[in-house]
């Protein structure tokens, strides 16, 4: 994709601007109810107002699209959770999937939002704007998984600044106060010097490797970021494909595995 990379670092630069001198922006609503909204109008369907609210006039004009598509075209839907909020998303992915025109709609046609902390190497948010592409192009390719999120990266070096960027980015946001607060201090805190995080729609990586400067271990921080990079991303692609129910694995694997997909969707995997 030739200068994605000068793109994405625009992008970035941007995103890191307004998120560090401005005001946090409320969303409106849910961003894969309104990627699905845009896809349905795009295809000349009417939903209603495009506001992110999984109402009766969208869930209609979702029913009237599908009517329009064959048995087997339809199969893949008739696999998915009623819509609503949270499984708006996989919606959003598999209508994306299914037309040209609604892919261009999907939030992962965005390049990523990059969230810097005060003490974070300046060459350190390039390198993970790298890493996250490379590891989603190689999802997409080895294995045919494409994400629907925009995905935003917080880069922390201690956990008061990680809880701000988290903040500000609202991500975590299906996770309890209490979650984020332990999650915070266990990635931030470790004694490896680097914890990173996945939810539906976030990275986050923290700890004291990302403000060291030493140049002769540049070429191993990069590697380290790179790997641990391509593990969150395969635990934010089983978020995204599970609606985000991965907690539920733990207590009650029974019940969760048709929801959750494929045995892939295991921790080990992401090792």
């Amino acid at each position: 994709m030739p200068g994605s990379g000068a793109r994405w670092r625009v992008a970035a630069l941007l995103a890191l601007g307004l998120t560090l001198f401005g005001p946090r922006a409320e969303a409106a609503g849910d961003a894969h109810v309104t990627c699905v909204q845009g896809q349905l109008s795009a295809l000349g369907f009417d939903p209603g107002p495009i506001d992110g609210q999984s109402g009766p006039r969208t869930r209609g004009a979702l029913r009237d699209w599908l009517e329009t598509r064959d048995a087997g075209a339809r199969r893949v839907f008739e696999t998915l959770p009623p819509f609503d909020n949270r499984s708006s998303v996989g919606w959003c992915r598999e209508i994306g999937l299914a037309d040209p025109e609604a892919a261009k709609l999907m939030p992962s046609v965005n390049p990523p939002r990059i969230l810097i902390g005060p003490a974070v190497h300046p060459d350190i948010a390039d390198h993970v704007l790298t890493a996250y592409q490379e590891a989603e192009e190689f999802l997409e390719r080895r294995y045919g998984v494409k994400l629907a999120s925009q995905v935003s990266i917080i880069v922390a070096t201690e956990v008061e600044a990680w809880h701000r960027l988290i903040d500000q980015a609202g991500t975590m946001k299906l996770q309890s106060w209490a979650a984020v607060r332990a999650r915070g201090k266990r990635d931030c805190d470790t004694e490896f010097g680097l914890g990173a995080s996945a939810s539906r729609d976030g990275l986050s990586f923290c700890g004291t490797t990302l403000a060291l400067k030493e140049p002769g271990l540049a070429d191993l921080y990069r590697m380290v970021l790179s790997v641990t990079m391509t593990h969150e991303v395969v635990h934010h692609a089983q978020r995204e494909f599970s609606y985000d129910k991965v907690a539920r694995w733990v207590h009650n694997p029974d019940a969760v595995r048709p929801r959750m997909g494929p045995a892939w969707m295991v921790e080990g995997t992401a090792q």
